[in-house]
């Protein structure tokens, strides 16, 4: 059973989980939820990663995820890269909520070919390797969740 997930620094505490040697943070932001990974992420840590933050975003009503993996290190080949952004949008379409997902990281652990698998499978998604920019295209969505229309 998965413990009940709490966001923000004011109000709710931050909730941080080790998987393997990769630790996760979930945060609320101001209009998104911030997930950040530090230490050795694999395809499963990512992946594990990307529904833990569409679970609590949904939880909270936010449809806007910053991903945040500068501080992680790892690398993935072509195939994980593919399986990642087909795997994340396939379980982000199961929720009511038009996801926007910006991922923040360097190669050779990110390098946007799985925000181009999932900009391609019906998931609004970007990479970017500076979190202000990242957080500023979120932004640009405005503040209220949208529905998705399919």
């Amino acid at each position: 059973m998965r413990p009940a997930i709490a966001l923000g620094r004011a109000v709710c505490e931050i909730i941080a989980h080790r998987s393997g040697s990769t630790e996760v943070e979930f945060e609320s932001r101001e209009g998104f939820l911030l997930a950040t990974a530090t230490g050795l992420v694999s395809l499963n840590d990512a992946i594990q990663l990307f529904k833990g933050a569409c679970d609590a975003a949904f939880e909270h009503g936010l449809n806007k995820i910053l991903a945040d993996f500068s501080g992680a290190h790892g690398e993935l080949s072509d195939l994980e890269r593919y399986e990642l952004g087909r795997s994340a949008t396939e379980y982000y379409l199961t929720r009511p909520l038009a996801f926007k997902v910006a991922t923040v990281g360097n190669p050779p652990l990110i390098n946007g070919f799985a925000a181009q698998v999932a900009s391609n499978r019906g998931v609004v998604a970007e990479t970017f390797s500076d979190f202000q920019q990242a957080a500023y295209w979120l932004n640009l969505f405005g503040h209220s969740p949208s529905t998705q229309t399919s």
